[in-house]
């Protein structure tokens, strides 16, 4: 009985010590699904705000490509009207250098008038002498009658010659200055018909400010839209950050992976299938992302379920400023954040899903962003991570979707050398090939119904 009230008493104790602990066990569960299904509703609300904003922003972005069209067209009629301007101005001074050689060509007959007028005078002053002399003057004066009358004579050759000579300037004079009439009347059409075309060169140039004055307004407010998804972006990173941590290596559904990977090659040209095993090898499609937290700016960290000291978890002089600004963007503690541990050589630091380091992601921001049409790429978030895999690989030669090209870029991907050079990256190259052939055919054929599985 002492025994049977003794253990009576420890099963008691038992139940005491050990009931409260289960309890606790059951209420951090508890709380913590309610936690992740909290985030879940948060992300998703947070999906649907940023979708609508992204829809404001596209209405404002098809405003602006309207309005830039305008201004296309309305910047070539400036043009248009810019090169008729010059046209007639072109026509104008050659118009009026014509009429400045009419003006000179006038002023030199009007002159050579004067000195014919004058040698005309002249003559019929001489004229005039030689008829009031009497004839015994004149037989007396002239050595034979033959030289008086040729005398005459040249005198009346001379005079008619000089009367003609001045008929023929008047002429020519007066055609010329009709000439020059006619050469400014045309002037006077041409500057009317510029001052026409400069009047409508103003009108559509006040027209494009107008278009530029809204196109700024749009860029301003487009800007703004894209502020606020920006920071909607760097949100939704928070919380999927936070829900891949919760998932407890979890991994990413087939089904994702793959429409992830489908999407990934529509930019990329990566086959699915080589990309999945890529990933596969690196991090079992999202389920082994890494057991180190980073501690120190020197680069040294700690396992995460151990606690355990390590020196190389990042290369602090090529990834701790690069792992800290992506913390910065995404809104998270770059000590509390999953990382890969160093191995027996080199260092650890690889991120989300591809394992990409902080510096090479960085490399492939500006190609995400533009893939994704984001503002913040996520390292963790898979489908961020799947696009930029894929572009990396697609860099590296795998889209050829050639055995050759994929096998080469999987030792790339792994060392920066092609296959056959080093023996890991061989090794590495050799698997993720072996990984591709069983997605392809075991798992994407039948998907696509070109086969039933293995």
């Amino acid at each position: 009985m002492i025994s049977v009230s003794r253990y009576g008493v420890m099963v008691l104790v038992a139940l005491f010590v050990v009931a409260p602990s289960f309890t606790y066990a059951q209420s951090a569960s508890s709380d913590a699904a309610a936690y992740q299904a909290k985030l879940q509703a948060d992300y998703d609300q947070a999906v649907k705000e940023r979708e609508a904003l992204v829809g404001e922003r596209k209405k404002i972005t098809d405003q602006t490509d309207l309005i830039k069209q305008d201004i296309a067209i309305i910047s070539a009629q400036i043009k248009e009207a810019q090169a008729r301007i010059a046209f007639k101005t072109a026509t104008i001074n050659s118009i009026s250098k014509d009429i400045g050689v009419k003006a000179q060509s006038i002023q030199d007959l009007s002159g050579k008038l004067e000195r014919s007028a004058e040698s005309l005078a002249e003559l019929l002053r001489r004229t005039h002498e030689q008829d009031s002399i009497s004839l015994p003057q004149i037989l007396l004066g002239q050595h034979s009658f033959s030289s008086f009358f040729i005398e005459v004579d040249s005198f009346q050759t001379v005079k008619n010659a000089l009367n003609q000579s001045m008929e023929d300037v008047r002429s020519y004079r007066s055609k010329t200055e009709t000439e020059k009439v006619s050469l400014e009347d045309r002037k006077d059409k041409e500057l009317d018909a510029k001052q026409v075309i400069e009047k409508e060169k103003r009108d559509i140039e006040r027209k494009k400010n107008e278009r530029d004055v809204l196109l700024a307004a749009l860029d301003k407010q487009a800007a703004g839209y894209q502020s606020l998804i920006a920071a909607k972006e760097r949100r939704l990173a928070q919380i999927k950050s936070a829900l891949f941590q919760l998932s407890g290596g979890e991994g990413i559904p087939f089904g994702d992976a793959y429409t992830y990977a489908v999407e990934a090659e529509k930019a990329t040209g990566v086959r699915p299938a080589f990309l999945l095993a890529i990933l596969q090898q690196e991090s079992d499609i999202g389920k082994n992302v890494g057991n180190c937290y980073l501690k120190s700016d020197d680069g040294s960290g700690v396992g995460v379920n151990t606690g355990k000291y390590f020196k190389n978890v990042m290369k602090p002089t090529r990834d701790v400023s690069p792992f800290k600004a992506i913390a910065l963007d995404l809104g998270f503690d770059p000590y509390t954040m999953r990382v890969s541990c160093p191995m027996s050589y080199g260092y650890g630091g690889a991120m989300g899903p591809a394992q990409f380091i902080p510096s090479t992601w960085v490399l492939f921001e500006k190609r995400i962003k533009k893939a994704l049409d984001i503002s913040v790429p996520n390292p963790w978030d898979p489908e961020h991570a799947f696009v930029a895999s894929s572009l990396y690989l697609s860099d590296l030669g795998a889209a050829l979707q050639t055995y050759s090209g994929e096998w080469n870029a999987a030792c790339r991907y792994y060392s920066g050398a092609r296959c056959g050079i080093r023996t890991g990256s061989t090794t590495y190259g050799n698997s993720v090939m072996k990984k591709a052939q069983n997605i392809q055919e075991c798992m994407i054929d039948p998907i696509q119904g070109k086969s039933n599985g293995c």
